[in-house]
């Protein structure tokens, strides 16, 4: 992964009670993500380096985070080190990589 600068492409999300949505995602360390939801979800997720902002368009509401304070630091740092005790499993197919996060 820390070779990778930028990527796109299509992500699922899984909730505690196994609901699933997902989008497209656009990729570009260090520090920078964009994570479109697809259908009828109201959200876009946007980190510029710093901070993450969750936009919830449906209630025009925003929340912002510190990117440090996040599981997307993980992906998003210039080197990836997924050997910290966040990352619970990692599971590489040919054009799918799954990574459980704690």
């Amino acid at each position: 992964f820390s070779s990778v600068k930028s990527m796109s492409g299509e992500f699922v999300q899984f909730g505690p009670k196994g609901e699933q949505t997902g989008g497209k995602f656009f990729l570009e360390r260090p520090g920078k993500i964009r994570f479109n939801y697809d259908g009828s979800s109201n959200f876009r997720v946007i980190s510029d380096g710093k901070s993450v902002v969750i936009l919830n368009k449906k209630l025009n509401t925003s929340d912002l985070y510190p990117l440090s304070k996040t599981p997307l630091k993980l992906l998003l740092d210039d080197r990836i080190d997924l050997s910290g005790g966040r990352v619970k499993a990692v599971k590489e197919e040919d054009d799918l990589t799954t990574i459980k996060l704690s």
